[in-house]
């Protein structure tokens, strides 16, 4: 069974509160984040990463920016959430990565993205109480390079990887390939 034929990981439903979304306002959005709209999704990545990271207990090396970078057992990884809104069925729909946020950023050995959703309607209203997220799965970089040129219905102006979210490995399993190092490792 390729990536493609596998059924995708059950949907993980998430509440990232007020909070996480009010302290995500300080972290540097990505370079590709230049209109108003990119860099409120940018926010809302680094929200949905700050409340993965601490309810992963996942030890976090580096988060002035996104992605954020982590020791763990595969070296220093880099992590980034990648949000759309969505309306319809998610098994249909595609995590959108622009390929300026492929590359590992300097200090990071390898890159990892989250696909997450939210609702056209908790995209506006955001600032009232925190966000309601669903976690479609996650993906390698350079797993999402090989659909760099994929033809799809994504529309976007910048050249972008657009994973069918039924090529991604279930969100249950981010928390086992994120493992902190261990003492005495030597990766």
């Amino acid at each position: 069974m390729t990536p493609r034929d596998r059924p995708p990981g059950p949907i993980k439903h998430m509440r990232v509160p007020k909070s996480d979304v009010e302290s995500a306002q300080a972290v540097t959005p990505p370079r590709f984040a230049r209109t108003e709209n990119s860099r409120k999704f940018a926010v809302m990545g680094a929200a949905i990463l700050e409340k993965l990271c601490r309810s992963g207990k996942l030890h976090v090396h580096a988060k002035r920016t996104t992605p954020y970078i982590l020791d763990t057992v595969n070296g220093r990884t880099a992590v980034s959430v990648m949000v759309s809104t969505v309306s319809g069925d998610l098994t249909t729909k595609h995590m959108v990565v622009p390929v300026t946020s492929l590359s590992p950023p300097p200090g990071a050995v390898n890159h990892v993205l989250v696909c997450a959703f939210v609702s056209k309607h908790e995209h506006a209203r955001e600032s009232n109480g925190g966000i309601n997220v669903k976690l479609a799965g996650w993906a390698t970089a350079d797993e999402a390079a090989h659909y760099v040129r994929e033809r799809t219905r994504v529309a976007s102006q910048l050249e972008v990887a657009a994973v069918p979210v039924s090529a991604l490995h279930p969100i249950q399993t981010l928390r086992h390939y994120l493992s902190p190092k261990q003492q005495g490792d030597t990766k």
